[in-house]
């Protein structure tokens, strides 16, 4: 079906937002995060989209999986969950170097190749409590570009679901390797370092501007969106969300680029409840035996760092061996995009055959 006075059907809508539908949860699940530091602090709860904070004043807040989401009627998909943002101590007056930003999505150069140039258009649900201009900015990938625009939330909008949207003329350059592309920012509370003018490129690292809605002004403030896209045109219907995977399943692999674990996506590791995965090897007198390799369901954007854990103890592992079992402490051999190979770091008697069980989260995120 063609284009009809510029606007997209349906079918003709490609998402550039990996997990845009916030299907996929796989570090935190349904556990809340909260924050409550002047350290900069970043945190992936929905698989791809972040929230993060720096700046000399305290920042307390929390960020968790909801259940409120746009209608199917509204959205044009049945979307299972939003990300809530939620406010704890107000902040009236943010200092001029404060930064919290509850939304960012992070494309990879390799992804975003195709847009540079391009006219884009990302488009949201949002439900808040804070009325007023709130910023929406886009960054390149050295974050010395950026663009800020608006949207309005109306008294009549407070606390509902509205779909908003931001059009953005990118720029022609940028990264098109497995490194960061362009990254977009959805409200916030920023100082006046991070202020500019609306509507055109400046140089600078900038999300806002002056007289922006404070997100921060109170501790009741919440903010949660659902049903992210990102497309090319200027024009995006409201009824219109597609995920970027073909299928659900899809969708998961996309996600699993970035993050991936040994265990069922509703289980976190380091959770007393989430299953071993046991490897075999033979272990040396002088100790260093290898135990399987693993390969990932997912190629890795870059060589991940690897997270593990024996249940709940965070850097262990059980150790079955002839001897008598117990626990130890592992190290990966060659862990690169393809998968790795853990290595016992006790040595067990000439060759003994042993077995290492533990759970695992590989992370190569942007």
């Amino acid at each position: 079906m063609s284009k009809i006075l510029g606007v997209h059907s349906k079918v003709e809508v490609r998402n550039h937002i990996i997990n845009g539908g916030l299907d996929f949860w796989q570090r935190v699940g349904a556990n809340t995060t909260t924050v409550n530091t002047a350290s900069p602090a970043s945190n992936y709860t929905s698989d791809r989209i972040l929230t993060y904070s720096d700046g000399p004043t305290v920042k307390n807040y929390s960020t968790l999986r909801s259940t409120s989401v746009p209608s199917a009627a509204q959205a044009g998909a049945a979307l299972p969950f939003s990300r809530r943002f939620n406010c704890l101590t107000a902040i009236v007056s943010p200092a001029a170097a404060d930064r919290v930003l509850p939304n960012i999505y992070v494309m990879e150069g390799q992804d975003a190749q195709a847009l540079y140039g391009q006219t884009v258009t990302f488009g949201f649900w949002i439900n808040t409590n804070v009325q007023g201009n709130h910023p929406f900015s886009a960054l390149n990938s050295t974050s010395t570009r950026s663009y800020i625009t608006s949207f309005n939330i109306s008294a009549g909008e407070s606390s509902t679901w509205v779909f908003k949207t931001a059009t953005i003329p990118l720029e022609s350059a940028g990264a098109i390797d497995n490194t960061r592309g362009l990254a977009f920012y959805i409200g916030g509370s920023l100082g006046s370092t991070y202020q500019t003018s609306l509507g055109s490129w400046q140089t600078g690292d900038f999300q806002s501007f002056a007289g922006a809605a404070n997100l921060m002004s109170a501790n009741t403030n919440f903010m949660q969106v659902a049903g992210l896209q990102l497309i090319i045109g200027s024009t995006l219907p409201s009824g219109s969300f597609v995920r970027a995977g073909r299928t659900i399943g899809h969708e998961l692999q996309l996600c699993q680029r970035y993050y991936e674990k040994s265990c069922n996506l509703d289980l976190l590791i380091g959770d007393a409840a989430t299953p071993n995965r046991f490897y075999t090897g033979i272990l040396n007198a002088s100790g260093g035996g290898a135990h399987g390799p693993t390969a990932y369901m997912v190629r890795k954007r870059a060589a991940p760092s690897i997270q593990y854990a024996n249940g709940s103890v965070l850097s262990q592992a059980f150790w079955r061996r002839s001897a008598a079992d117990g626990t130890n402490t592992i190290t990966f051999n060659g862990a690169d995009t393809y998968g790795f190979e853990a290595v016992n770091v006790t040595a067990g008697g000439a060759y003994v055959i042993s077995q290492l069980g533990f759970s695992w989260a590989a992370d190569a995120e942007l």
